[in-house]
């Protein structure tokens, strides 16, 4: 069929709309080299940083690939048996790691010919997509044979089957270990959650590996350029940011806050004000009352920036006080 009759069509023009928005984003971003800090850590992105975070990324999957192919059968003999259409997905975060690595959109000719049945993106040849960046799920996802073997898979009593996603998981793990980025690390170490603990389950790898790319990158480069609709990013709309950062987190950072209350401000209206929105802060942690987003929003405006008077410079314990009201504000 024409490719305008195919059941992906209408997803792949909003995917290529997305994509120009990522790119001209980018684009501003490199020109004004302004810095995303996350709320929940002392970080932030650059674009050179991203860059190099996306070429690891890039460098680590397709070593993954090279081991899935080199040792295992399935996908030599099967050779894109997956690509379908019902399989294909394409996320915000696949469109914006294209234009953090200047890589261009898969744009498909129109009187190309398609099966509906497959992936739009696929073609004789293979993928659309750039070698660079292929879309995550489909990078990383792999079976142990035909839907009949999967079908089985509950009922795998040998324990055959799972031994071979086992026996999977333990070539892909040197690799994924040596090669995944700083900043994923950091995201282990922030949420407790080890994304390498997930890898004899593809579809659970990838599911982590994206709520990492989220919170670490995705959401940060969205609330400042806003380049992706509320539909698009629904599939972890809860997940971004700093859901995982546990209230015990901005408690400690709270504690920090008053005792540097002690040594920075002498008695007076800013100190009581200051110990005063503390003590709603607190409030919010221990009891989340049902207006805790509007009270949150009322202390984001009031020390967004905040300077002295006098000399021009954010006092470290505002500054402090506001990323924790950010860090509560994205949970």
């Amino acid at each position: 069929m024409q490719l305008a009759g195919h059941p992906q069509y209408q997803a792949y023009l909003c995917q290529w709309a997305s994509y120009g928005c990522c790119r001209r984003a980018m684009e501003s971003w490199r020109a004004n080299q302004q810095p995303l800090p996350l709320a929940w850590i002392d970080f932030s992105w650059t674009p050179e940083r991203a860059e190099k975070f996306f070429r690891s990324l890039s460098n680590l999957l397709l070593e993954y690939n090279r081991v899935l192919w080199e040792f295992f059968p399935y996908c030599q003999s099967c050779r894109g048996g997956c690509c379908n259409a019902e399989g294909a997905c394409i996320q915000p975060m696949d469109l914006l790691a294209l234009a953090v690595l200047a890589e261009p959109f898969p744009v498909q000719a129109a009187e190309r010919r398609v099966m509906t049945t497959s992936c739009i993106y696929r073609n004789g040849n293979g993928c659309n997509w750039p070698p660079a960046w292929r879309t995550l799920k489909c990078w990383l996802f792999y079976c142990l044979g035909p839907p009949s073997n999967q079908e089985c898979l509950q009922n795998d009593r040998s324990g055959l089957l799972r031994d071979g996603y086992e026996q999977a998981a333990g070539k892909l793990l040197p690799s994924v270990e040596s090669g995944l980025p700083d900043e994923m690390r950091l995201y282990e170490q922030v949420t407790g959650r080890q994304i390498t603990g997930f890898l004899a389950d593809p579809l659970s790898f990838a599911e982590e590996l994206s709520r990492g790319l989220y919170t670490l990158f995705v959401a940060p480069f969205d609330r400042y350029f806003h380049v992706f609709d509320q539909d698009q990013t629904g599939w972890f709309s809860e997940e971004l940011s700093v859901r995982f950062i546990s209230k015990d987190m901005v408690w400690n950072s709270v504690s920090e806050i008053l005792e540097m209350t002690d040594d920075a401000l002498p008695e007076g209206e800013e100190r009581d004000r200051l110990l005063s929105d503390v003590e709603t802060l607190e409030w919010i942690i221990l009891g989340h009352p049902e207006n805790s987003k509007k009270l949150l929003e009322e202390l984001r405006i009031r020390y967004k920036g905040k300077k002295d008077e006098d000399t021009g410079i954010q006092w470290p314990l505002t500054k402090k006080l506001y990323e924790s009201i950010c860090a509560l504000l994205d949970r």
